[in-house]
């Protein structure tokens, strides 16, 4: 993956001769709720009558932080002299703007363009105050209306972002509803527009005045005048050196030009300043290297704009960035959101069957023309933090791996509904706290296995798969969930915790099967015996007429499960068989789980719970129905001696134990479960007449 290439690439395909500021615009974050519409207001200077006032309140719409010139904070480094701001943001119209933009007008030789003399009159009236230093200035709060002449003093809290109205403390937002005098709280103020009302009369939206448009063009370097870099008589750029990105000479070749990109752009996670890297290993190597022109550099700023706002997704609950990448042909960029398109629904789609019916044709078409990179990140407004990269992965690998699935699906019905590559982040627990998810470094980790092949131990899935089964059993035990909401536990409270059980297990063993066809696996878990016989394995067996330990052997033989597992299956299912007859006899908790240790279980352990077991059917059961004996007599052969090595670790005995737990639970999994008796409903095997059997015996 070559990122700024990339970057380069979707820039060139925007028409800048539109609109040259595209690159900078920033969408406002209006983090609404159900039923509250967004909405702007003006902050108006009037000279005439030397005050303050918010007005004009209107609703913010689409293309309102283009219309008004809407470009974020300036980054912490530069002036702070953008004139549009979200509400959060008004300690900065109200401060240190005003003197910052006054500064920069003089030093790129602008003292006599009509903006510099408006913010002399404003100074001049008393209304903002101008010195010699960025940072400083500010703007005479008691003139804000309706505040001005009530005696009430206004004092700004930058630290906290609010404002200080006599003895209260208001949010900025509060604080201009309250100079407004609206009482709707539903109408969210987002965005607060700077005006200016002259002595004439006429009314100036600062934002889009000529002077100021044309200081944003040169400060971001947005003009080709700019690029020689003649900046009050000093050279930004070196005419000698080679741009790194298109490779010709130029005038103005920088590498200064990284310092004016977005701290939180996909432009930021190829910028680096490390001296080390620079050819002679000295500051001054860091041009011929790293140095770009002004037109990649403008490239580099449109294209991040783009895929800042076409080309982001989330992938396990963080940001991401999808980047398409032309194999053998230019890159087409109508064609590449479809590619987008493509990778993302892998992500998001609940069943691998779905994607595969929506766009398998497109992505066998295009395979072998396009692969697809992946930039998983998390921001915090101030700097980026890369969690993975995913590189080069070609969409035959997405088709693949999508089919695979989709028969791991189809040979684990009906006890497993649905399966797909977006399934995974719904596996493996991931804890929450104020700072975001702590430990989802492992699930972007797994997709990178997955999408490039790498190698992935056994053992580290088993893991997975013991605490899922752990922190999600805890989890609903509680009164109330108060995390590992990416499990879907909300699915199975209220007494469901045995479709929990059965969902979790049965999308493991789906997901073993994808990763052994795949081949990342350090060894086998499954032996597919059974389909050496050139059985179509894609078709279910008739089982209508099969007995359930006949049903069991033949989803054992499907699965390829070795000797050791079948033999704690067999456990599993009888501890089911008692967990049930407790849940009637109103232990609604079903105490026998509370003998498993998910964490992991040795050989000694699984010994003393099948006499644990064995006691408690005998006491439940009066006289042990047919298929107890069966499941006992299976127990006891697919054990086998004591003398015998024990091939499986303390979590694989867990997870084969709660497999044949599973296997038992009548119905399918997959989304909300309803009642037992309605999910019992779908069952194929005789296990329907399980219950009455059980009462029969009793």
């Amino acid at each position: 993956m070559n990122l700024p290439h990339i970057t380069v690439a979707v820039g060139s395909e925007r028409n800048e001769e539109v609109d040259p500021f595209a690159s900078l615009v920033k969408e406002p974050r209006s983090n609404l709720k159900k039923g509250e519409e967004a909405y702007l207001v003006f902050l108006t200077f009037d000279l005439p009558k030397k005050e303050i006032r918010f007005e004009d309140p209107r609703p913010l719409t689409k293309d309102a932080a283009g219309q008004y010139r809407y470009f974020g904070n300036n980054q912490a480094a530069q002036s702070q002299f953008y004139l549009v701001r979200e509400t959060t943001s008004l300690h900065y119209l109200l401060s240190t703007v005003w003197n910052d933009l006054a500064i920069l007008l003089n030093k790129y030789n602008m003292r006599d363009s009509q903006l510099f003399d408006i913010l002399s009159r404003l100074n001049a009236a008393g209304l903002i105050t101008l010195t010699k230093n960025t940072g400083t200035g500010s703007v005479a709060l008691d003139r804000i209306a309706p505040f001005f002449g009530t005696g009430v003093i206004l004092q700004i809290n930058p630290e906290k972002k609010r404002m200080l109205v006599g003895a209260n403390e208001l949010s900025f937002e509060e604080f201009i509803r309250r100079a407004l005098g609206l009482t709707e709280k539903k109408n969210r103020i987002v965005l607060v527009v700077p005006a200016v009302v002259v002595e004439q009369g006429g009314y100036v939206v600062l934002s889009q005045h000529p002077n100021y448009l044309a200081l944003v063009r040169r400060v971001n370097h947005l003009e080709e005048d700019s690029a020689t870099g003649n900046v009050q008589g000093k050279r930004v750029g070196n005419a000698e050196h080679v741009c790194s990105l298109c490779l010709r000479r130029s005038p103005g070749v920088s590498s200064k030009y990284s310092k004016d990109l977005s701290r939180t752009g996909i432009n930021k996670i190829f910028t680096t300043k490390t001296i080390n890297y620079a050819s002679d290993i000295e500051v001054k190597g860091h041009d011929r290297v790293y140095g770009i022109c002004n037109a990649c550099y403008q490239k580099l700023r449109s294209g991040e704009a783009v895929i800042e706002r076409k080309f982001r997704s989330r992938i396990a609950g963080e940001a991401a960035f999808i980047l398409p990448e032309g194999v053998s042909e230019t890159l087409e960029y109508q064609y590449l959101e479809r590619i987008r398109d493509i990778g993302d629904f892998a992500f998001k789609a609940r069943d691998a069957a779905e994607w595969i019916r929506s766009v398998e044709a497109e992505a066998a078409e295009a395979g072998g023309l396009y692969t697809l990179n992946f930039v998983v990140y998390r921001t915090d407004g101030k700097s980026v933090t890369v969690l993975q990269t995913i590189e080069d992965v070609p969409l035959l690998r997405f088709h693949r791996i999508m089919h695979l699935f989709a028969d791991a699906t189809d040979r684990l019905r009906p006890h497993l509904r649905a399966l797909s590559l977006g399934s995974v982040y719904h596996l493996i627990p991931v804890r929450k706290t104020e700072k975001g998810q702590v430990d989802v470094q492992r699930v972007v980790n797994f997709y990178k296995n997955l999408l490039c092949g790498e190698r992935i131990r056994i053992n580290t899935l088993m893991g997975y798969a013991s605490e899922a089964l752990d922190k999600g059993f805890r989890q609903l035990s509680k009164p109330k969930i108060d995390n590992y909401e990416n499990l879907g536990l909300r699915y199975y409270t209220g007494g469901f915790e045995d479709f929990y059980i059965k969902h979790t297990v049965m999308s493991y063993l789906g997901l073993f099967r994808v990763c052994q066809e795949l081949g990342i696996l350090n060894g086998s878990v499954f032996h597919w015996e059974y389909e050496k016989g050139g059985e179509n394995m894609g078709e279910q067996p008739p089982t209508g007429q099969m007995s359930l330990v006949e049903s069991a052997e033949e989803f054992l033989e499907r699965q390829g499960f070795m000797s050791e597992a079948r033999a704690l299956f067999y456990l599993g299912a009888m501890m089911n068989r008692v967990a049930w007859k407790q849940y009637k006899k109103n232990h609604k908790s079903k105490p026998v789980l509370n003998k498993i240790n998910f964490q992991g279980m040795t050989r000694r352990d699984i010994l003393r719970l099948y006499e644990e077991v064995l006691d408690l059917a005998k006491y439940y059961f009066e006289g042990l129905p047919l298929y107890m004996e069966q499941f006992i007599e299976r127990f006891h052969n697919y054990f086998g001696t004591l003398e015998k090595a024990w091939p499986l670790s303390e979590q694989a005995n867990v997870f084969y134990l709660m497999a044949g737990y599973g296997f038992m639970v009548k119905g399918e999994t997959g989304e909300q479960s309803g009642t037992a008796e309605t999910d019992g409903a779908d069952e194929e095997t005789t296990t329907d007449d399980l219950e009455e059997e059980d009462d029969d015996n009793e």
